[in-house]
């Protein structure tokens, strides 16, 4: 199945003007993120979420969703607690098609990557949200109690 990459990325969440210029380009760059989280990961601080949405340029045969994240738990660099994948033709409804729980704990100390994948039946779109939820802040017996985590997203794929 071919991967695409796309012109067009919208960050509805946090606003384009918040992030680094080349934001869109580090997600769809084709690029992986190393385990070094200084290299290719956009990061979204103060505990916000991510909600990005991929236009296709046209309907496409849409059958999997994955996006990728570096934790550093010790460092308040922590995956989400959930990422959302919805699907649209028009860009104005959308179709909530899966979702993915993080089951990972947030107390190790080195850094880990994974990759949030869902996988549908075969269906037609032209848009694609994702949505990374994050923890927002530390819980209280965290080293970090209380202060926001930060998500580091690299690769949002569409196949």
């Amino acid at each position: 199945m071919a991967t695409w990459h796309w012109v067009k990325i919208t960050f509805i969440n946090p606003e384009q003007t918040t992030l680094p210029q080349n934001a869109a380009e580090i997600l769809t760059d084709g690029k992986r993120g190393s385990c070094d989280f200084t290299f290719n990961w956009l990061v979204v601080s103060g505990g916000k979420d991510l909600e990005v949405v991929i236009d296709l340029e046209e309907e496409k045969m849409v059958r999997r969703m994955s996006s990728s994240y570096f934790q550093y738990g010790f460092w308040l660099r922590l995956f989400p607690r959930q990422v959302e994948y919805l699907i649209s033709r028009d860009g104005i409804t959308y179709e909530r098609v899966g979702a993915v729980d993080n089951t990972l704990p947030i107390d190790q100390y080195g850094g880990q990557q994974r990759d949030f994948i869902v996988e549908c039946k075969p269906q037609k779109a032209r848009f694609v949200k994702m949505i990374a939820h994050s923890i927002g802040n530390t819980p209280d017996w965290h080293p970090g109690s209380g202060r926001p985590a930060n998500m580091l997203i690299d690769e949002i794929v569409v196949e």
